[in-house]
């Protein structure tokens, strides 16, 4: 069936509610999607699993840290010079290690082990029973990627994820200033312990870093008190989402032409938990096929605006400029930082993925109590859905010419 943007708008408006994780309404939509998901004649599987809050754990320890740093080398200053450099240099690599770290602490809360790290995340953090949904439009063992792909890295049939969460959270501050804020406190962090390397040389410079790290300290402050709660509806964040994902296996039906495979993943807004667990689970299989597998994560897409990517190179990335150009819808990098979305924990595993986002005025609202239906458009379902569409027959075209389809 043609695909159709006010059915996936309708889809949104009716999951669009506050679904915090735990609260029992994440249940409740859950099964909705189950149930669609199945009307639809897909195979439809959960994937349990536990986890415990510690990468969120692990990213306050680490704003509480930088903010003592700053203090420490601001104290420093009137000390001793040889007293700043180390802490200066504490600062920058607690800076460039933060991926690692939060890597670390991701792995830490999935699965309890003897390290410190472990101990600590199980200990300290909240801890969580959930479960993904896996769906297929034929019978497929947890939405393994095709056997029919050609290893070796060349072009087979393509296996094609289809993604979005079905959680929800709020908080005190909208999405896009918690990005601003944690980018401020980095980069203020960052010039701080440059100049205090450089001050003995070039002491000019004290002004700069002084500016520098005062503000640091004072974006870094609202980001120790980003609790969740389960006042926003989460309608574009990402109610919006689940309604364009529902929709396209909805039209897809039982006769796709590619392997789909629809994971909508739990836990999201805690540290996108669910998708790491689902790469955890699943890693040995999706690397075996990486040359052919690729995941299209919808977030927020269903606002007025500017479509917006974010993802690292690769054949999805090509297919889906190559599509937004045919069809006149200009494509922008995302350049926030501080924002986490469900494609990382396939990428940072080296497959081919990428998260697909419109950002518009509304987008403002995301995380708040104003992330309400009336917020949607059906435009953003229209470019999304025309996006989705087109990248679908591009690699039905390039599976054609490998002669994998007929």
């Amino acid at each position: 069936m043609p695909f159709n943007p006010a059915t996936a708008l309708a889809y949104a408006r009716a999951l669009a509610r506050p679904r915090l994780l735990g609260t029992g309404e994440d249940e409740a939509v859950a099964q909705e999607i189950v149930d669609q998901l199945t009307r639809f004649g897909w195979q439809v599987e959960r994937q349990p699993f536990e986890f415990v809050t510690g990468v969120n754990q692990m990213a306050r320890w680490m704003v509480l840290a930088g903010e003592i740093l700053i203090l420490l080398i601001f104290w420093a200053w009137g000390v001793s010079v040889w007293i700043s450099i180390p802490l200066a240099a504490l600062l920058l690599i607690l800076f460039f290690s933060t991926d690692r770290l939060l890597r670390a602490a991701e792995a830490a809360s999935l699965e309890p082990s003897d390290s410190l790290l472990s101990r600590l995340c199980w200990r300290l953090g909240k801890r969580y029973a959930t479960a993904n949904i896996i769906a297929n439009p034929h019978p497929n063992p947890a939405g393994a990627p095709s056997t029919k792909s050609v290893d070796g890295g060349g072009v087979g049939v393509s296996h094609v994820y289809f993604v979005a969460h079905l959680d929800s959270k709020g908080q005190f501050i909208p999405i896009i200033l918690r990005a601003v804020l944690f980018g401020v406190l980095g980069g203020g962090a960052v010039i701080l312990a440059g100049v205090t390397l450089l001050r003995a040389v070039w002491p000019g410079l004290t002004s700069l870093g002084a500016l520098a790290g005062i503000t640091a300290l004072l974006t870094g402050v609202p980001l120790l008190f980003l609790d969740a709660n389960n006042r926003s509806p989460g309608a574009i964040d990402t109610a919006s989402g689940l309604g364009l994902v529902l929709h396209l296996a909805e039209c897809l039906g039982q006769d796709a032409k590619l392997d789909v495979t629809v994971l909508i993943t739990s836990a999201e807004e805690l540290a996108v938990m669910g998708a790491a667990a689902y790469m955890r689970a699943n890693l040995n299989t999706l690397q075996a096929q990486a040359s052919n597998l690729h995941v299209l994560n919808f977030d927020g897409i269903g606002v007025k605006g500017r479509l917006n990517y974010m993802g690292r190179p690769g054949r999805l990335l090509d297919v889906t400029r190559q599509a937004c150009a045919e069809l006149g819808l200009p494509l922008a990098r995302f350049g926030l930082g501080g924002v986490l979305f469900d494609h990382i924990p396939f990428a940072r595993h080296g497959l081919d993925a990428l998260t697909l986002m419109s950002i518009g005025p509304a987008s403002w609202w995301v995380h708040t109590a104003r992330d309400t239906v009336d917020k949607l458009d059906e435009e953003g379902f229209r470019q999304s859905g025309a996006v989705a569409e087109r990248v679908i027959e591009k690699l039905i075209e390039l599976s054609k010419s490998a002669g994998q389809l007929a």
